[in-house]
């Protein structure tokens, strides 16, 4: 349904011009961080924002300090906001996939600094960080690489923020290599994990 305030107003926002625009924008961004970062990630080339995604990686790894259930809105912003620096670097699905493999993988060491109470932070991990390697995964052509990662990635799932990379295996794995995975599994887990992973694969494919 279309809102026509929403309409009017951005009519209006035309007519201020582009120049007008833009020394708005930069005017809001000296106030808002936040805004700052979307101006730097609009304008920067896709290069440019993949170094910024590792670099901002880095500092989030190296970072200890404690997020507490106020602060914890605010910080999943950020996480999202390093997720569309990779997203706007359109890396190639093959780097792609790496880059957002290692973000996933910060998972345990930033919960685990984190009063997450209303589970936002886990959401980013959960939701838009496997959504991404998902489409990565989908369109990398080296599916034993894929795989390879994949099973690296889950061996280690401390707050269960990763099962939808194993609840989608079908939607980015042909079946040779979801078979290899149970296989790869079942002398990794005691026996309760493995019944958890062979019943997750093989409800997926319908063995």
């Amino acid at each position: 349904m279309v809102n026509l305030k929403e309409v009017r107003v951005k009519e209006k926002l035309i007519q201020l011009g582009a120049e007008k625009l833009a020394e708005l924008l930069i005017d809001i961004g000296t106030t808002y961080a936040e805004v700052n970062c979307l101006i730097e990630r609009l304008v920067a080339t896709p290069n440019e924002n993949v170094k910024r995604f590792t670099k901002k990686l880095s500092e989030l790894k190296r970072s200890d300090r404690f997020i507490d259930w106020k602060e914890s809105d605010a910080f999943s912003l950020k996480l999202r906001d390093l997720l569309e620096d990779l997203e706007l670097g359109t890396p190639s699905p093959s780097q792609g996939l790496e880059l957002i493999t290692a973000f996933i993988k910060t998972d345990s060491a930033i919960l685990n600094r984190c009063d997450d109470s209303n589970g936002m932070i886990g959401q980013v991990y959960s939701y838009d960080a496997c959504k991404l390697l998902i489409e990565y995964a989908k369109s990398c052509e080296e599916k034993d690489r894929v795989e390879s990662l994949i099973f690296d990635l889950m061996l280690e799932d401390d707050f269960g923020v990763r099962d939808a990379v194993l609840d989608r295996a079908i939607d980015y794995l042909p079946q040779p290599n979801i078979r290899s995975l149970i296989t790869k599994f079942q002398p990794q887990s005691g026996i309760e994990k493995d019944q958890f992973l062979n019943f997750r694969f093989t409800k997926t494919l319908r063995l």
